[in-house]
């Protein structure tokens, strides 16, 4: 049978053999027992952002601020770079909030993020981050001023130029990303520890409840971009998760469902610097193996 300590020591023993910098933390139910390691280093959250993002455009649903069956005319210049498919789509196209919401999680939209975003505003994602006690996360810029800023811009260059100069400007300088420059300004970033945080709180009906709770878990739980967290688990596991990219920024943070049982994890892993972001994937993926492993051991035990 996996004990803490054993678990603990398999983690460990990922740590060391990683090239690059890396922050776990896992909250185990419902025994509570949780894991550190980094917990509390600040990494840049990459599209991880868009989970508080998700959060609280549906508590402003929820409020009545928002209808999801609303409707927006999708122009030419709101388009962002960087990944989704909107920004190919012809100018016109009327999605409505809920499709923007789960563009954006499902397959890391950032034209859907930065829509969004503009509607429910930075400042009411970060009050709403506080209140539930995520000290060390700062959410304050969209997906075009964090690649803009990765890139080598400054945030006024990124304002003067918009989503469309932005556009062209990286379409021909072809520029590395350099995701340290995120740390360096505070510009959307966050700790494993707070992200675990968040969705601890958005899996108890904390951050969410009802309907909206559910709405936010089952847009999780349709997430396409799985070589992460879901990567070595059982066939039909429920990982409830979103990734993050930029550069060597390689991370991702969700909640694995064991099957058949209560028991589940609430994890977040943020690396960086790895030799390749193929080793950060599997890195992510051994972690939420072992983890898997210990709460699916825990459970036949009885």
């Amino acid at each position: 049978m996996y004990t803490m300590e054993k678990l603990q020591e398999e983690i460990s023993n990922l740590m060391d053999s990683f090239s690059g910098e890396a922050g776990v933390s896992a909250r185990l139910l419902p025994d509570d027992e949780t894991l550190q390691f980094n917990g509390d280093r600040v990494f840049p959250m990459a599209s991880v952002f868009k989970i508080p993002i998700l959060v609280e455009f549906l508590c402003q649903c929820a409020e009545g601020e928002l209808d999801l069956t609303g409707r927006l005319d999708l122009e030419a210049s709101s388009f962002t770079p960087g990944s989704g498919v909107l920004r190919f789509m012809d100018p016109g196209l009327q999605p409505t909030w809920k499709d923007l919401a789960m563009l954006m999680i499902i397959i890391s939209d950032n034209t859907a993020t930065d829509l969004i975003l503009d509607r429910v505003g930075a400042p009411q994602v970060q009050r709403r981050l506080e209140a539930l006690g995520l000290t060390k996360t700062r959410l304050n810029a969209n997906c075009a001023t964090v690649i803009g800023v990765s890139a080598g811009l400054d945030r006024e260059e990124i304002e003067r130029i918009g989503p469309e100069g932005l556009l062209r400007w990286l379409k021909e300088e072809q520029p590395s990303m350099h995701p340290d420059r995120l740390i360096d300004n505070e510009i959307d970033v966050s700790t494993p520890a707070d992200m675990t945080l968040l969705l601890s709180a958005l899996e108890e009906g904390r951050a969410l409840s009802g309907e909206m709770r559910d709405q936010a878990l089952q847009i999780l739980k349709s997430q396409r971009l799985n070589a992460r967290m879901p990567a070595r688990l059982p066939m039909g596991t429920e990982v409830a998760h979103k990734t993050g990219t930029i550069g060597s920024v390689v991370n991702d943070a969700g909640i694995v469902y064991i099957p058949g049982s209560e028991r589940k994890a609430v994890l977040t892993v943020f690396t960086a610097g790895a030799e390749d972001n193929k080793e950060a994937e599997d890195f992510i993926a051994s972690v939420t193996a072992e983890i898997f492993q210990h709460l699916h051991s825990a459970e036949a035990a009885g």
